[in-house]
């Protein structure tokens, strides 16, 4: 990841995985930084298939943290944990022709029964995070939004379907 002091905001271009040593926590916390002590904007250029659900909410949780203004742009794709990351925004745009893509956590696991019966718990928990983050954002009840988007499957929309859905604010066109 990388970030700069450009055009009196800090830009982050937030291209790659979602894990310590990519898209990481520990760089969007030097972004936040700088752009606190020059209080200015932060402003996110984000394109990601997604990746850790623990260092994306570390992500979320910084974002949500700061008072600097947030932007966020979607520039190809927001999957995942990258849509998660974007949703403490004050403002999230959508190229017209970007995606999302939304489903509940997966894992790998290896272990008996215990290991896997844990395994699902931590899933559950999860899952019930990323549900009530994304009801707040679109208005829905997170039953509505266990149905529409944590429910199984890869659930796409494209720009206009993200922006009917409430989960961005503008297209860019």
């Amino acid at each position: 990841m990388q970030f700069q002091f450009i055009n009196k905001q800090v830009e982050v271009r937030a291209h790659g995985d979602i894990n310590p040593f990519d898209i990481s926590n520990s760089d969007f916390k030097r972004a936040v930084e700088m752009a606190e002590e020059k209080k200015c904007a932060l402003f996110i250029d984000l394109h990601s298939f997604g990746g850790s659900v623990i260092e994306g909410n570390l992500i979320y949780n910084t974002l949500s943290n700061t008072k600097v203004k947030r932007l966020v742009d979607i520039t190809g794709i927001a999957a995942s944990m990258a849509t998660v990351i974007m949703l403490p925004a004050d403002k999230r745009r959508m190229n017209d022709d970007s995606f999302l893509m939304l489903h509940r956590p997966t894992s790998v696991a290896e272990g008996d029964e215990d290991v896997m019966l844990e395994t699902a718990k931590i899933l559950t928990s999860m899952k019930g995070t990323m549900g009530k983050r994304y009801a707040e954002i679109s208005g829905k009840t997170i039953d509505e939004v266990n149905a529409l988007w944590l429910n199984g499957k890869d659930n796409w929309m494209d720009a206009a379907e993200a922006l009917e859905a409430r989960l961005i604010d503008e297209i860019i066109v």
